[in-house]
């Protein structure tokens, strides 16, 4: 195959995948206009920052509110590290159409109790 062939086939499967991911994206828009906040479909992971210790991190999803999602996911998170007090990243995501997208800490913050 010559470089003209192999970049042209290249490009083609580029522009394929661009076309897939832009549809993706305008799902994801028309889905935006229709979410209500307070019963969406959520993932919370609470990452622990002592994992290296043995200390579980924990992905939960959840359908509701966004302080609702957190707060489960805090009680799992306590659950299954016998209660010990949060020391953790938290990493929310809000599902949209067929996939999830990330919510900035700044907005997730305000329902974290650590």
């Amino acid at each position: 195959m010559g470089p003209k062939s192999y970049l042209k086939k290249s490009l083609n499967k580029e522009l394929r995948s661009l076309k897939n991911e832009t549809k993706e994206l305008e799902g994801a828009l028309c889905a935006l206009e229709r979410v209500d906040f307070l019963y969406a479909n959520y993932l919370v992971h609470i990452k622990s920052g002592w994992a290296d210790s043995g200390e579980k991190s924990i992905k939960k999803k959840f359908k509701g509110s966004l302080e609702d999602a957190i707060k489960e996911a805090e009680k799992t998170f306590r659950l299954k590290n016998d209660g010990k007090e949060i020391q953790a990243d938290y990493f929310v995501k809000i599902k949209l159409g067929k996939t999830y997208y990330s919510l900035p800490n700044t907005y997730v913050e305000r329902y974290i109790k650590r």
